[in-house]
């Protein structure tokens, strides 16, 4: 097998950076997976007793949930789970005796997630020692059957039911049916690495930059493959592809001769390797970025023998005569520089600090704005250690403050936060295309000091090819409904 990759300059005609990169270093990612044995909470006749506490306020306002020994894993959802460890491998267990009671007023307001008719259980079997263990996390929430009225469980017993021929690598392997060998195992492979959503147009000349001669291949035997954008799964239980994806492509063949020959290109959609997705509770689009790589992969190959994947075409559903126009759409955009990292180990870092300058500004733009309210999320951190003290940070967006970050002091022993976080939300009119938000610090005293992790804003804008002149494709974008179904429809005006 032969792997190349080289750079290549952007095609004129598409704005998003594409390259195909030869001098970017190979990066070697150990992920291991640490289990750390559950606590068993105190049982009176078998019975568990879940001891639930106040709700919580949180620095950002939010508010929390918590039982004493609860457990959170939050690439899941933000309520807590019972954990509990057996050290046997099990293959099922069921919950008996539960007694519920319903969600305060306070806990209702805490609890955003949609609630299942019983509490959800979780199974994670792996090998401790050569020892098969079974961690068991379980979701003390429910939706009445009955009344739909959110409530939570008080006590409980478990009737675990033990699997005796459990085989941790066997089992795992069937149930997520990995592929026996590689696409990348046999062929030659070319890297092409994009850094932004968006269309990318391979051409004539960028096969020939990478060293392949586009006149010896046929349009049948290009193959793309990868799997998008976006951080892969922090949990090794959650699912995930094992192996290269094949991409559909559009391919151009100008003189249909099925060559590829100098007016010849492909197409394909790539994907920033941070992601955006809608959180329904903040009515908001939210950043994830990707701590490991700021550039996304795609494996192209003309000699892997199989069916090409293509784009293909859809007939478009009748009109109905009713639909209404979209005209405007939610844009996102997001500052975040990972820059320092104050214990020198985990996934937090964080960006641009203000200790002798204390005002720095942050410009962004969203073209044919249209003027209303648009949405920030801003998140800061300090280290003073005074106590009792509190820094600031100011925030303004064109010469109007939209929001304040108070920030307390950390404590002093060493197990304590190296440094405190504020993460706030904020609603602001926006009245200008070009935004400007400005940060200023204001520490307790000379010794605070501060450092922003991130800015994400959401604004409205007016659907119209800005990056395009005006004599180029006009698209309206119609969307209807009907019996519950939703479709688009594009039409195309030269």
């Amino acid at each position: 097998m032969r792997n190349r990759s080289q750079t290549l300059p952007t095609p004129p005609d598409f704005h998003s950076k594409f390259y195909l990169n030869k001098t970017i270093k190979d990066v070697l990612l150990l992920f291991l997976l640490a289990f750390i044995p559950g606590q068993v909470l105190a049982q009176k006749d078998g019975v568990i007793q879940l001891k639930w506490q106040e709700v919580q306020i949180q620095e950002d306002g939010k508010s929390r949930i918590h039982f004493e020994g609860s457990h959170f894993l939050l690439e899941y959802t933000t309520l807590p789970y019972y954990h509990i460890k057996f050290n046997t491998s099990l293959l099922n267990i069921n919950i008996s005796q539960p007694v519920y009671v319903p969600l305060t007023n306070d806990e209702q307001k805490a609890v955003t997630e949609k609630l299942a008719g019983t509490p959800e259980i979780k199974i994670i079997e792996s090998y401790e020692r050569k020892v098969p263990v079974s961690l068991v996390y379980i979701l003390p929430f429910r939706s009445n059957p009955t009344t739909g009225v959110p409530e939570k469980l008080i006590s409980f017993s478990l009737a675990p039911v033990q699997n005796s021929g459990f085989n941790s690598a066997a089992k795992f392997k069937n149930t997520q049916g990995f592929a026996s060998n590689s696409v990348l195992a046999s062929g030659d492979w070319y890297r092409i690495g994009v850094t932004r959503d968006g269309i990318y147009k391979v051409s004539f000349d960028d096969l020939v930059d990478i060293g392949i001669d586009p006149s010896s291949i046929s349009f049948a035997s290009i193959r793309l493959f990868g799997n998008g954008g976006g951080p892969l799964p922090l949990l090794n239980s959650a699912p995930r592809k094992d192996d290269l994806q094949e991409c559909a492509i559009e391919t151009i063949d100008e003189n249909q001769d099925g060559q590829f020959n100098n007016n010849d290109y492909f197409l394909f959609y790539g994907q920033d390797p941070t992601r955006w997705t809608y959180n329904f509770t903040e009515k908001q689009f939210i950043h994830n970025k990707n701590n490991f790589t700021d550039t996304t992969y795609y494996f192209l190959t003309t000699n892997v023998p199989g069916n090409p994947k293509r784009i293909q075409t859809t007939q478009s559903l009748p009109a109905l005569g009713n639909e209404p126009l979209v005209s405007s759409f939610t844009d996102f955009s997001y500052h975040e520089e990972d820059e320092r990292n104050f214990i020198k180990s985990g996934r937090e870092w964080y960006g641009e600090i203000f200790d002798v300058i204390l005002n720095q500004k942050f410009n962004f733009s969203f073209p044919n704005l249209i003027a209303g309210t648009a949405k920030l999320k801003s998140r800061c951190c300090q280290d003073f250690y005074l106590f009792p003290s509190t820094s600031r940070f100011v925030v303004s967006v064109n010469n109007s403050t939209v929001l304040t970050h108070t920030i307390s002091n950390v404590g002093i022993s060493y197990t304590d936060d190296f440094a405190r976080t504020s993460a706030l939300n904020a609603i602001f009119n926006a009245t200008s295309s070009d935004l400007t938000l400005d940060y200023t610090f204001q520490p307790y005293n000379a010794a605070s000091t501060g450092w922003l992790d991130y800015i994400a804003i959401n604004a409205t804008r007016g659907l119209s090819m800005t990056e395009m002149n005006s004599s180029s494709v006009i698209l309206t974008l119609t969307i209807s409904r009907a019996t519950g179904d939703m479709w688009l429809e594009m039409q195309k005006m030269i």
